[in-house]
């Protein structure tokens, strides 16, 4: 994974700024909280690491709606909210 220098690991470009840059903002509602987590990583894998159940919410970031399946990075910030129906 790291190439050596002597004895020191060097890392490339990519395996440092994946190291150095900040996590991706999660704003979690009902209740409301935020959560960091490290990316890239799909929705569903941010959803299963903070425990929520996908059917239970919707992933927004920016304006739009995104699916499960979509990857999230470490410069993005989403909203989890609850879904709410009713009759």
């Amino acid at each position: 994974m790291f190439a050596r220098w002597g004895s020191e690991p060097v890392l490339n470009r990519r395996q440092f700024s994946r190291i150095m840059s900040p996590p991706m903002k999660i704003l979690l509602h009902h209740p409301a909280r935020e959560a960091a987590l490290k990316g890239p990583k799909k929705v569903l894998q941010v959803l299963r690491e903070l425990e929520i159940l996908p059917d239970t919410v919707l992933v927004i970031r920016g304006e739009e709606l995104i699916a499960e399946d979509e990857v999230v990075n470490d410069s993005d910030t989403i909203e989890v909210r609850p879904v709410i129906s009713g009759g």
